[in-house]
C-alpha cells in the first residue's frame, strides 16, 4: 500500500504524522484555500478533508489532479475512467460514539393518551411548541427524559447539584431539557422551523433523531427574530440557554460545535443587521469566530459583524455560562462591549473589493526586482523556442538580481536571494554555465556566495515540488526560477487546460506559502512556416489557461542570424509595458551571456529563413521597380513559377510582403487588389 500512498506525497509534500496512521497537510483542492492543516490522509492511501468535502482514496486523488490513476487502483481497473468505489473511510481516532437512545426508546408504546404530556395545560410556554408536535414517537422519546430530569429522586437531584451547567427547574421546563441515565448526560431537543422535533443533541456528545446533520439552534426562535436587532452568535446549546434565560439577546449556536459550519440547506440566520459572535476564550473559541465571521460576512456583505473579546483577567476556556455563574455576566456584558468589528476580504475564493475600502494607501504600487522586466509577486512565465538561449537568460537575470547589476540595461533595485532551478540538463553543464559567466567578471562573487543558490536534476519528468517546497523553506529565497516547467512534472499532456491547471494552482499555493515570485521556463510548440505566428503569445506550448494564468509574460526567438535573438513582453497585467521588440546579442561558447543590441523595427525579417527571402527579393524585383503598381495575379504568376508554391502560398507570401513594410496595399481594380511596392529595401545581414 506504500506505493498507493505515494501520490499524496507527490501533491501534498509535506505530510505531518498525527497517530493511528494519519497525516495532515494542507488539502490541495483548488477551491479551499486551506491554512490550517484540514486535509487528513491515511497510510492505507484514503483521505478527507474536514475543512470541504473532499474525500476519497488515492485512485479518486490521482485522476483528480491529472496523474495516470491506474497504479493506485484496489482493484482490476479496465480502462481509464473505470474508478473503484470510494471506500467508507475508518475514523480519524478509535473513539465508539454514545449509543442513541433513540435505538432503545423510539419503539415505546406512546404515552401521550390525548393528553397533554409533561406540561399543565395552563402553561404559558406550551405554545412553543405545536400541540401536533407532541404525538410522534420521537416526541415521546424527549418527553419521556424530560419528566425524567424533572423527577426528585435522588439520582437525578445529587446529578443536577454535580453538574457544571447548575440548571434550575424553570430552565429544564422551558428548554424541555432531559436526562438520559445510561449516558448520564443532559439532552437537549432540537426543533425545526415549524416546531417539529429532529431529535436531540447530548450535553458534550453527539446528535440523535431524524436528521443528524450540523444545524442552527433554536430553529423555532430564529425565525421569528427581528432581523433588524442584533444577533449573538454563542458557542453551543449550552451558552445559548443561558444567554436566553438571563438577557434579551437574540441568541443563535450551532450543533456541530465552534468550528462548524451548517451547510446551506440548513442555514436560516442570513438579513440580520448585526452580528456578534461570542465563543469560548481558547483556542478553538479564536479559530471558530473567526470561521463564523468570515462565513457571515461573506452571506451579509453589508452587514456588520463583530467577535466579542473577553477580558485580560478571563482565565482560558472561560465562556458565557461560567460569566452568568461566576460574575453574575458582567465579563459577558464587557466582552460584548469590547466587540471587535471584522472586515471581510473574500467571498469563497473571490477577494471583496468594496468602493469605501479602496484608498490610494490601500493600492500597493508595483515592485520591480528589474524595472519593466521582473515584477514582485506576480506569476511569471518566460517562454521561447528550443535554441534560442531561455535558460541562459533566465540564469543571467537571476545572477544580475542577486548581485544587485543592470539586466540588459534595466535597473536592478537592490540585490535579492534567487534560487534557480534547473530540471533539464543536470548538474555538469548547468556549473559549466554558471562558470562561464562568473568568468565574464561581471557579477560580484561576494554577493553571489551569500544571495544565488542552484539545486539540479536532470530532466526525466517528476515531480520536483515537495524537494522545491523543501529548499524554499531551507534558503528562503525572494524569487524562484523554475527551468523549466514541462521537466518539473509528470502530469500527463500538459496542454490539455484540465491537467495544466492542477500544477499551476499549486505554484499559487507555493508562492503563497512562501512569500516568493516565481518564474517559469516554458517552450514554444512547433514552428510553422507562417511568420505571423512565430513570435507571439499563441505560440507557447501549454494550452489557453497557462496565458491566462500567468500574469506576466515575455518570449524570446531564434533568428536567422546565429549571433540575434528577439525579445519582447507580451504581457503585463496592472503594469505598463510596451509592446516594442528588442535585440539580444549573444555571446556565443566563450562569453554566454545575452546583450541588449538594441529596439528592431522591419524585424520580420529576420524570422525568414535567408534562402526563401532571398528568392522573394527576386520575385518581387521581377513584378515591379520601387514605386509600380502591380496586382496580386501578376504576383502570384511570378511567385509560383520561380518558388514552385500553390497559388494560396504565393498570396500567403505577399501578405507577408506588405506586414514588412516591402510592398503596400494600395486599394482594388474591380475584384483585383492592387499593391506597390515601397521604397524600403533588404538588408542582407550577411554583408
Amino acid at each position: 500500500m506504500k506505493n498507493h500512498f505515494k501520490i499524496y506525497e507527490k501533491v501534498c509534500g509535506d505530510l505531518k504524522p498525527s497517530g493511528n496512521g494519519w497525516f495532515m497537510t494542507y488539502c490541495p483542492y483548488p477551491d479551499h484555500e486551506d491554512k490550517k492543516r484540514s486535509f487528513a490522509v491515511n497510510e492505507g492511501a484514503y483521505h478527507t478533508c474536514f475543512g470541504c468535502s473532499a474525500r476519497g482514496d488515492a485512485y479518486l486523488f490521482a485522476k483528480d489532479f491529472g496523474y495516470d490513476p491506474r497504479p493506485y487502483a484496489r482493484g482490476r481497473v479496465k480502462g481509464d475512467y473505470m474508478s473503484p468505489s470510494t471506500p467508507i473511510l475508518p475514523p480519524k481516532t478509535g473513539n465508539k460514539q454514545d449509543v442513541s437512545v433513540l435505538d432503545v426508546c423510539l419503539d415505546i408504546p406512546s404515552i401521550n393518551d390525548g393528553k397533554q404530556t409533561g406540561r399543565e395545560s395552563g402553561d404559558d410556554n406550551v405554545s412553543k411548541h405545536e400541540d401536533d408536535s407532541f404525538k410522534t414517537p420521537l416526541m415521546d422519546v424527549i418527553m419521556l427524559h424530560h419528566n425524567h430530569l424533572l423527577n426528585e429522586s435522588e439520582e437525578v437531584s445529587a446529578f443536577l447539584r454535580s453538574y457544571s451547567w447548575k440548571i434550575n427547574k424553570k430552565a429544564v421546563e422551558r428548554h424541555l431539557l432531559g436526562y438520559d441515565q445510561r449516558a448520564d448526560k443532559i439532552m437537549i431537543p432540537i426543533f425545526d422551523k415549524e416546531k417539529k422535533p429532529y431529535g436531540w443533541k447530548f450535553h458534550k456528545g453527539h446528535q440523535a433523531g431524524y436528521n443528524k446533520k450540523n444545524k442552527w439552534y433554536p430553529q423555532e426562535l430564529i425565525v421569528a427574530y427581528d432581523k433588524n436587532k442584533p444577533i449573538l452568535i454563542c458557542a453551543g446549546e449550552k451558552d445559548a440557554i443561558h444567554v436566553m434565560d438571563h438577557t434579551g439577546w437574540q441568541v443563535a449556536t450551532v450543533t456541530g460545535g465552534e468550528m462548524s459550519i451548517p451547510k446551506i440547506n440548513n442555514w436560516i440566520v442570513d438579513g440580520f443587521k448585526k452580528y456578534i459572535i461570542i465563543y469560548d476564550n481558547d483556542d478553538a473559541g479564536w479559530d471558530g469566530a473567526t470561521k463564523m465571521a468570515k462565513e457571515l460576512g461573506q452571506r451579509n456583505i453589508l452587514a456588520g459583524v463583530s467577535i466579542a473579546q473577553w477580558g485580560a483577567k478571563e482565565t482560558r476556556q472561560w465562556d458565557c455560562s461560567l460569566s452568568f455563574q461566576n460574575d453574575g455576566g458582567s465579563s459577558f456584558a464587557a466582552a460584548i462591549d469590547n466587540a471587535e468589528k471584522v472586515t471581510i476580504t473574500k467571498i469563497g475564493g473571490f477577494d471583496l473589493i468594496l468602493p469605501n475600502t479602496i484608498t490610494k494607501e490601500s493600492v500597493k504600487p508595483v515592485e520591480w526586482y528589474v524595472d519593466t522586466i521582473r515584477p514582485k509577486g506576480f506569476a511569471s512565465l518566460l517562454a521561447g523556442e528550443t535554441g534560442s538561449n531561455k535558460s541562459h537568460l533566465v540564469m543571467q537575470e537571476a545572477m544580475c538580481i542577486a548581485t544587485g547589476i543592470p539586466f540588459l540595461g534595466n535597473y536592478v533595485k537592490r540585490p535579492a536571494k534567487v534560487l534557480y532551478v534547473d530540471t533539464e540538463v543536470g548538474q555538469d553543464e548547468l556549473m559549466r554555465r554558471y562558470l562561464a559567466k562568473v568568468q565574464t567578471g561581471m557579477f560580484d562573487p561576494v554577493l553571489l556566495q551569500k544571495n544565488f543558490s542552484m539545486v539540479s536534476k536532470r530532466g526525466n519528468f517528476d515531480d520536483v515540488y515537495t524537494d522545491v517546497e523543501k529548499a524554499l523553506h531551507i534558503l528562503k529565497p525572494e524569487v524562484c526560477y523554475i527551468d523549466n516547467m514541462y521537466t518539473s512534472t509528470d502530469i500527463i499532456d500538459l496542454s490539455k487546460n484540465h491537467n495544466i491547471k492542477q500544477l499551476l494552482q499549486r505554484i499559487l499555493r507555493i508562492m503563497h506559502r512562501h512569500g516568493v515570485t516565481v518564474v517559469l521556463v516554458a517552450h514554444f510548440n512547433k514552428p510553422d512556416g507562417n511568420v505571423e505566428n512565430s513570435f507571439n503569445i499563441n505560440k507557447i506550448a501549454g494550452g489557453s489557461y497557462l496565458a491566462n494564468w500567468s500574469e506576466h509574460i515575455q518570449i524570446l526567438c531564434n533568428t536567422n542570424q546565429d549571433n540575434l535573438r528577439l525579445f519582447r513582453t507580451v504581457k503585463s497585467r496592472g503594469t505598463e509595458f510596451t509592446k516594442a521588440v528588442y535585440g539580444l546579442e549573444w555571446g556565443g561558447k566563450d562569453n554566454q551571456l545575452l546583450m541588449m543590441d538594441g529596439l528592431y523595427s522591419n524585424w520580420k525579417w529576420l524570422l525568414v529563413d535567408n534562402q526563401k527571402m532571398e528568392l522573394l527579393m527576386s520575385c518581387l524585383e521581377d513584378v515591379a521597380e520601387i514605386g509600380d503598381p502591380f496586382d496580386a495575379n501578376r504576383w502570384c504568376n511570378v511567385c509560383t513559377q520561380r518558388m514552385e508554391v500553390s497559388d494560396r502560398t504565393a498570396r500567403r507570401y505577399l501578405h507577408q510582403l506588405v506586414t514588412m513594410k516591402l510592398v503596400d496595399h494600395t486599394g482594388k481594380d474591380g475584384n483585383a487588389r492592387l499593391y506597390k511596392r515601397t521604397k524600403l529595401s533588404h538588408k542582407n545581414w550577411k554583408e
